[in-house]
């Protein structure tokens, strides 16, 4: 005590504050509550909403204390009973939406009777739970007109209480069609066998005008069922939405529901689907073999390949695709010859997942033969092909191709990164064929190994065209980055540029130089600009101009 009585007021009033917070913290609200609430009072629209957002935040902190939220919910009530501008009246109802029980229903009910407050008293109602909130709704239904009327149906219909099916398939005779389909979305959206009989019912002598949303609500209906175990009767409705009268959305629909709801089933009935429906059935029962388990096999379903317009082709081949099953492969490879280009192109693409080393051949082949869209769906599957024995069978698959199916090989081994094919691609590089050796360099650069680079300057110094030449430079300075310290990088080439006497070697060792850019080549090509040649200086200057820093800008004045 007597340490107690030593202590300064301050720490005093610190003390009861700690002791007694609770109580004082809610003093203390409840006065900015007020404050706040006889600004908001006034609110309008235009005004600055900083009164709102700190009523918001006031009343969040006061979430975990139910007697102070009952209290809140009084003080809101009372402001909408008032005559405060129907913007704060609907801030009030948006509040009410959230911390609202059913001590709310005599106000909101009564401000459904007025078009300016109808719909923001229904948008509370519609999230605050309890049976006097539905029973209010149920009453204030009869007497409403207009939107009004089709505000509260719709509310009935995102509570989905069983209890207002009762209300809402009266609704469904109802004179005016806006209304009957309102009655029908609501009656969807609740979900019960005596909504999905009724709807079922009121369908034949519903107006053009409310039979698409009537249909869209059985279908809702129906999903519902399924979930809420009611599947029985909701396969009987899917089956029966699937008739040809109906229009294509509603029957894919149908079928998807389906599918989903009787799994068991779902693979055979997809089958029987490709076989026998219209065109707009099949392409749904295609669209639903990704949601298939994955231990269904896809071999029935590629086996009707044949018998598909083109369309549909092309939808089942993406389809297959995305299933991986590879035991579908020879059906896939036999639709790259089909007469129709679209549907090349998507069996081409296909096998980059369903591909196998056996189709490397292929691929290529399609590659160099084919042109545009075929070409690129080729040469993708080709470098994407993810199967044992791919790569080497893209290795093999070069000592016996020719010409622009070797190219092609060559490529794809750049593609892939087949690190170890640098002793075939210096063989290949030296091909009869341009387009073979042109494709060996460019893949040699991003193959070969540093070690790689005195046979990398053999390549250069044979190169049978300017072409060749300009992609062997390219390559051999790629190769020799690979070389950590960068003055070593141009040792090989300086001490073979001392070697050579021919003047074109000369020209593209010392282009090598420029694009390396390590130091002991500058003097070199300084020295190069008083050569006697005319060749050699301009080989000079444009390494010169090649260099990668500003170290020779003076020589180049």
């Amino acid at each position: 005590m007597n340490n107690l009585r030593c202590l300064p007021a301050a720490c005093l009033v610190l003390l009861v504050l700690v002791v007694f917070g609770s109580g004082v913290a809610q003093t203390l609200d409840l006065q900015k509550l007020d404050a706040l609430l006889i600004q908001i009072q006034a609110y309008d629209w235009g005004a600055s909403r900083e009164p709102l957002m700190q009523y918001t935040e006031l009343e969040r902190a006061a979430y975990q204390d139910p007697a102070m939220i009952k209290l809140v919910e009084k003080k809101l009530l009372t402001l909408l009973k008032s005559n405060a501008p129907l913007a704060a009246k609907q801030f009030l109802c948006q509040r009410l939406s959230i911390i609202g029980t059913e001590a709310s229903v005599s106000t909101l009910s009564k401000m459904l009777k007025d078009e300016k407050t109808a719909d923001m008293a229904r948008y509370a109602l519609e999230r605050i739970p309890g049976e006097k909130i539905t029973e209010a709704l149920h009453k204030a239904l009869g007497p409403s007109k207009g939107l009004t009327r089709i505000g509260i149906i719709n509310t009935l219909g995102q509570r989905a209480e069983a209890g207002s099916a009762a209300v809402l398939i009266k609704m469904l005779n109802h004179s005016d069609p806006t209304v009957v389909a309102a009655s029908a979305a609501a009656l969807g959206k609740i979900g019960t066998p005596a909504a999905a009989v009724a709807l079922e019912q009121a369908l034949p002598k519903m107006k053009n005008d409310s039979a698409p949303a009537a249909l869209h609500a059985l279908l809702q209906a129906a999903d519902k069922l399924a979930q809420t175990g009611y599947s029985s009767t909701a396969l009987t409705i899917y089956q029966k939405l699937q008739a040809p009268g109906y229009a294509a959305p509603i029957r894919a629909a149908a079928l998807s529901g389906q599918v989903l709801t009787d799994q068991a089933q779902g693979p055979e009935i997809l089958l029987n689907t490709l076989k026998n429906a219209d065109d707009d059935q099949k392409s749904m029962a295609i669209a639903l073999l990704s949601r298939l388990p994955d231990e269904v096999k896809m071999a029935p379903y590629a086996d009707l390949l044949t018998g598909l317009p083109a369309e549909l082709k092309v939808q089942l081949l993406t389809a297959l695709a995305v299933r991986g099953d590879r035991s579908v492969r020879s059906n896939v490879v036999a639709a790259v010859g089909d007469e129709n280009q679209a549907v090349r192109i998507a069996a081409l693409k296909a096998l980059s997942t369903l591909g196998d080393a056996s189709t490397v051949s292929l691929l290529a082949g399609s590659a160099a033969e084919k042109s545009d869209d075929e070409r690129k769906a080729a040469q993708e599957s080709l470098y994407l092909l993810n199967a044992p024995d791919v790569d080497e069978a893209i290795l093999q698959a070069i000592s016996s191709a020719g010409g622009a199916v070797k190219a092609e090989l060559i490529a794809a081994v750049g593609e892939r990164n087949l690190i170890g094919a640098a002793p075939l691609l210096f063989t290949t590089a030296r091909d009869e064929d341009a387009g073979v050796r042109s494709a060996s360099i460019k893949v040699l650069g991003q193959t070969a190994a540093a070690d790689d680079l005195a046979a990398m300057i053999d390549l250069l110094l044979q190169t049978k065209s300017e072409r060749e030449q300009n992609e062997a430079v390219t390559a051999l300075t790629a190769v020799a980055s690979h070389i950590a310290e960068p003055d070593k990088r141009v040792e090989q080439v300086l001490a073979r540029l001392a070697q050579v006497k021919d003047e074109s070697a000369r020209v593209a060792l010392l282009r090598v130089l420029g694009r390396i850019g390590a130091a002991p080549g500058l003097p070199v090509l300084r020295s190069a600009l008083n050569d006697k040649s005319s060749e050699i200086q301009a080989a000079a200057i444009r390494a010169l101009s090649d260099w990668p820093n500003s170290d020779p800008i003076d020589d180049l004045r």
